[in-house]
């Protein structure tokens, strides 16, 4: 808001001709709206444009105050009165400046997503994106939503413009206009890690801005907030290393402490440490959704400390005067109040873990924590981070502490072939034989090369449907899928439908009723992997060139189950066929997955934590021995970085 505030006032500052009295209102309005007085801005704004409705930057600021303020449909009405508006100001003889339509029509979508009418929203970026084709932020928020939309259509060409945008961007400004989200579902590791050291050195300087003064100590030179400046050392004192009590403090960070994919993951992590080796404290940056996870996440952390309200300032201190020794930071560049927070470095030790399975690109972050499988050492080099190794999964899970085993269930697969509105499967499908291949990760992460191996499977596999969770952003999203099925000449009756499973029991109910799951390439399964397992399913997956697209390799590594990972589409293919025309392998698979389960390590997260907490150790050590200091210089990243990795010893019993 600041930002915009700031725009709108240089442009009219910049603007010559005489005052009139719309015009100073709208200088009122901008004062207003840079001190986030918004309902009276608006009133402000609303006068001045009854007086004279020809002000682009007037409809332009009550769009962004009622988008404030959520009065959605008002804010749309203003975004597009900027269309038809002939000039900036009011007496003003000027054109209206490219950036302002260009920002009406940005935040136009943006207001329409607010209010789930995604096609439009889709259409208003589009339309942006043509007529300012320099505009980054619209090319990838058009991109983004095509992606929620199941939209394919020029997918692999924005794919590529989009990329070489950012690689031009990062060169030229240092900044690029993608988001977090977007960038997980469009780069590759390399181009994640320049993206996210732009994003943390914005962290920085945000952080810095708001909190000039703090327990954090900084050095850094005066010219840090124009960006031009290397981050600074500071040493810890001795005494801020010490283990008063005998105990590490471990602080978890994290706006996911919920029934989420994340939150899902930690009662047992939180409930199975040891508190004569650790004391816990849980930050939490969300509301309370009442759900389960929650109560179980919130009975299990020994120190809750609810900062849901907090900005980064008053987080990082309340980390600092609660010494915590190493913060664990589970949202990544997702969270933006948590990496604020970890810039001002509160913390002696901060690892990344969990969410963002990517590098954090920061300088404040000292650790990424994986496995051998999700991060092999030769990603070493699209990470800022030292690499923390598990003898086991990156994931920890609680399934089993949480859930009951759901192996297949005859209910469950009636319900996979009969959703709701798709009550009668095609004439050509034998019911009682039915091979059905499922994937329940949300419809963004199928790309169509993913799409074009799951229909040349079903066209190989006559008998048999795919079933797929409608978690889409578009209520078209599914549509589209039917009508791709249709043009690569599959029956689109073959996609079955079911809505979302709103407890995690339901959800591994309904998983159980599937034969095959198969694994989204570039974007693999995370959670919704190790459930399907849970399940009693197997997974196909192919491994890729990032962490987040081998987390079905790390899975299966867990539970010492490889024979479904893949090397290619064409291998991926191939088994999906012969285990779909062969019951009794497909069987025999069935029954050696149920096997491993019980045998395996990935639902053990008692020992998973066993091996966690040598790990946190080990990582404090080393960093005492090493002397601990925060930051880091930007010549330092090319020096050789120790992994540290704990041996599968500590998993022995005694």
């Amino acid at each position: 808001q600041r930002t915009a505030a700031w725009l709108l006032i240089v442009m009219l500052a910049q603007m010559r001709g005489e005052a009139t009295e719309p015009e100073d209102m709208l200088v009122k309005a901008a004062g207003l709206y840079s001190h986030g007085s918004m309902a009276e801005c608006v009133r402000v704004l609303q006068t001045s444009i009854e007086q004279d409705k020809d002000q682009a930057l007037a409809h332009l600021m009550l769009g962004q105050a009622l988008r404030s303020l959520q009065r959605w449909p008002e804010a749309i009405d203003a975004f597009l009165a900027v269309k038809r508006c002939t000039r900036p100001r009011s007496g003003s003889r000027e054109e209206v400046p490219r950036e302002v339509r260009e920002q009406a029509g940005i935040h136009h979508g943006r207001a329409l997503m607010e209010l789930d009418r995604w096609e439009e929203a889709i259409a208003a970026f589009e339309e942006t994106w043509s007529r300012h084709p320099e505009s980054s932020d619209a090319l990838f928020r058009f991109l983004y939503l095509q992606h929620f939309a199941c939209n394919f259509t020029r997918r692999d060409e924005l794919l590529l413009t989009a990329r070489r945008r950012l690689v031009e961007e990062l060169k030229v400004a240092g900044r690029s206009a993608m988001t977090p989200s977007q960038a997980l579902m469009m780069l590759d590791a390399r181009e994640l890690k320049l993206l996210a050291k732009s994003f943390a050195h914005g962290h920085i300087v945000e952080a810095l801005r708001d909190n000039k003064e703090g327990v954090w100590q900084w050095s850094f030179d005066s010219e840090v907030l124009g960006g031009a400046a290397v981050q600074g050392w500071f040493a810890y004192s001795p005494a801020s290393l010490l283990l008063v009590d005998g105990r590490l403090r471990v602080g978890y960070v994290s706006r996911d402490f919920t029934f989420s994919s994340v939150g899902q993951l930690l009662p047992r992590l939180f409930s199975a440490h040891n508190r004569r080796r650790l004391g816990v404290f849980g930050y939490s940056l969300n509301q309370d959704d009442g759900t389960e996870t929650r109560k179980a996440i919130l009975a299990a952390v020994e120190n809750w400390v609810d900062m849901r309200s907090a900005g980064s300032g008053e987080l990082a201190r309340r980390i600092n005067e609660d010494g915590i020794h190493v913060l664990v930071d589970l949202g990544g560049h997702l969270c933006v109040t948590s990496q604020q927070a970890l810039a001002l470095q509160p913390a002696p030790l901060a690892v990344n873990f969990l969410s963002w399975l990517g590098t954090s690109g920061a300088r404040y972050v000292q650790f990424f924590l994986s496995d051998a499988v999700a991060s092999p050492a030769e990603f070493a080099s699209d990470f800022t981070e030292k690499f923390a190794v598990l003898p086991m999964s990156y994931q920890v899970n609680s399934n089993r502490f949480m859930h009951s085993h759901h192996h297949h269930n005859k209910k469950a697969r009636y319900t996979l072939l009969h959703p709701y509105g798709q009550d009668i499967l095609p004439p050509s499908i034998d019911q009682e034989n039915v091979v059905v291949y499922a994937n329940f990760n949300q419809l963004f992460k199928i790309n169509p090369e993913t799409f074009e191996a799951w229909m040349s499977i079903l066209k190989k596999t006559p008998n048999s449907v795919i079933a797929l969770l409608n978690i889409t952003g578009s209520p078209l999203g599914y549509q589209r899928l039917q009508a791709a099925a249709r043009a690569a000449g599959v029956d689109p009756g073959r996609l079955l439908f079911s809505p979302f499973c709103v407890s995690k029991d339901d959800f591994l109910t309904l998983s159980s009723g599937a034969d095959l799951f198969l694994d989204n390439t570039f974007y693999n399964a995370g959670t919704t992997g190790s459930d399907v397992l849970y399940a009693g399913v197997p997974v196909i997956s192919l491994s890729g060139r990032r962490t987040l697209s081998r987390m079905g390799a790390s899975l299966a590594a867990a539970m010492n189950f490889f024979d479904l990972l893949v090397r290619d589409l064409d291998e991926y293919v191939d088994l999906a066929v012969r285990l779909g025309q062969n019951p009794r392998r497909l069987a025999e698979t069935k029954m050696k997955l149920h096997r491993h389960t019980r045998l395996g390590l990935l639902f053990d997260a008692d020992r998973w934590v066993v091996a966690y907490e040598a790990m946190l150790a080990a990582m404090w050590d080393a960093a005492i021995a090493d002397g601990i200091r925060t930051g880091g210089r930007e010549e330092e990243e090319g020096r050789k970085r120790k992994s540290i990795v704990i041996s599968s010893h500590v998993l022995d019993p005694g």
